[in-house]
């Protein structure tokens, strides 16, 4: 096992930060009005703001000269975020998260958008920036609580809670859903209506968090608080109801519902009382009925709520919450953590473990997850060290028998002019770049 590591990351000339610039929204837990802030997209760790890099030289350094690495709880310090869902895609774990806005004297939830961090390696994370917002939604009037985002179909569906511009009976919150074609965006409201209403039949007080689970092709969307949990099929368009919906009986269940399966059964963890603890419960069928288990997550220090999300990720089982731990952090100012998910022989979990040091770094599986170029709206996985772990077996990587190396960069387009001075060859799907060589590109000449 080798790291590959790029020593010298240099911005192409005239490139600069890309930044996130909003607009004005209404806060989402009083009636001000509050122009966004602008945030920069960067690398956690390492700041890497800027999206077209390109390589000076190439090192290859034996894995057992260097230390572990572990990814650090709370994960992130850029901004203060909440309410994690993760969603796996192309050996690339995506985080989406709530967005704490409040300041440290405040006493409400102001939440007016939604971020998405990503990660091959669990350490090295991306800052995609507010990808989504309150002002997405026509019918919305403001709160952008918990999320969930699940692919289905090709596309990736974004199911969110806000409050209803003018629908209250209860509480006054919707669910809808925004759709894309990557987990990154672009998301559009596939409606421009709510799913989900304070008139919807069975709905419940606080239409909140909504969780949806495939199971065998048919999707199921899951939602509730205050206690009452709820339940519907969807219709495989994501945007209709798909028959009634059902009441769904968890012991001690408050809200914040997350399903997910392990072999044969299925897990159903969500929030428990106020202060919120975490519990679950298990069946053998996804439409229950549900057995209590127990406790996975206890009380945390300062926040009042507990929102997890449980996912899989090349073998591991992680544990997403999140709690208050960054400086100046409180009730509504949080941020998301992860930790190891343990299971019993018998299919129980363990009582999470919560930890400041978090877990530990995983070897990238996708060479072209970490080294790539980042060209116009796409953006990749490489962080500002451009360090990457590989493993052989998984690359392409070939002795061509004069002390020199092929890696295969499958989808390098090199979609911009630069000079590219690689120390190994790096071969891209065209041709074979020459070690030792400056090879210049034009919008008309790249390989």
């Amino acid at each position: 096992m080798y790291y590959l590591f790029a020593p010298r990351l240099l911005p192409l000339p005239g490139c600069r930060p890309k930044r996130n610039i909003g607009g004005v929204n209404v806060n989402r837990y009083d009636d001000r009005t509050t122009k966004k802030e602008s945030s920069s997209v960067m690398t956690h760790k390492n700041s890497g703001n800027c999206h077209r890099w390109f390589f000076s030289t190439v090192f290859l350094i034996a894995l057992s000269a260097l230390g572990q690495e572990y990814s650090g709880n709370p994960l992130f310090d850029e901004v203060f975020t909440a309410d994690p869902c993760a969603l796996v895609y192309n050996d690339t774990l995506y985080v989406f998260t709530g967005h704490d806005e409040q300041t440290e004297w405040g006493n409400s939830f102001l939440m007016r958008d939604w971020y998405i961090f990503s990660t091959a390696d669990m350490v090295h994370w991306t800052n995609h920036g507010a990808v989504l917002g309150v002002e997405d939604f026509s019918w919305a009037s403001g709160n952008a609580f918990a999320g969930h985002v699940v692919e289905f179909n090709g596309k990736f569906w974004w199911y969110v809670s806000l409050t209803h511009e003018s629908i209250k009976v209860g509480e006054g919150f919707g669910i809808g859903v925004a759709v894309a074609d990557h987990p990154l965006g672009p998301y559009k409201d596939v409606t421009g209506e709510a799913l989900i209403t304070d008139h919807t039949p069975n709905s419940v007080t606080l239409n909140i968090d909504p969780a949806v689970y495939i199971d065998d092709g048919t999707p199921w969307l899951f939602w509730g608080s205050w206690g009452d949990a709820r339940m519907v099929k969807l219709k495989t368009n994501m945007t209709e109801l798909d028959g009634t919906v059902q009441t769904v009986n968890a012991r001690d269940f408050f809200e914040a519902a997350w399903v997910h399966k392990k072999d044969d059964l299925y897990y159903l963890s969500y929030a428990s009382g106020y202060p919120s603890t975490t519990k679950y419960s298990t069946s053998t069928s996804i439409n229950g009925p549900w057995t209590y288990r127990g406790v996975i997550n206890d009380l945390l220090p300062v926040s009042e709520t507990n929102h997890q999300a449980i996912i899989e990720f090349r073998g591991n089982w992680y544990f997403i919450y999140h709690n208050s731990a960054l400086p100046g952090g409180g009730v509504y100012r949080r941020s998301v953590c992860i930790d190891k998910l343990e299971y019993n022989e018998d299919g129980t979990i363990k009582k999470v473990v919560r930890t400041t040091t978090g877990v530990p770094a995983l070897a990238s599986t996708s060479l072209e997850k970490t080294i790539m170029y980042k060209t116009n709206n796409r953006s990749s996985d490489i962080s500002s060290t451009g360090r990457a772990i590989i493993t052989a077996p998984s690359y392409d990587l070939k002795n061509n028998h004069n002390g020199n190396y092929l890696i295969d960069l499958l989808g390098n387009s090199l979609k911009h002019a630069g000079t590219l001075s690689p120390g190994i060859y790096i071969r891209s799907k065209k041709r074979t770049l020459p070690v030792n060589t400056e090879e210049k590109y034009s919008d008309n000449s790249r390989p």
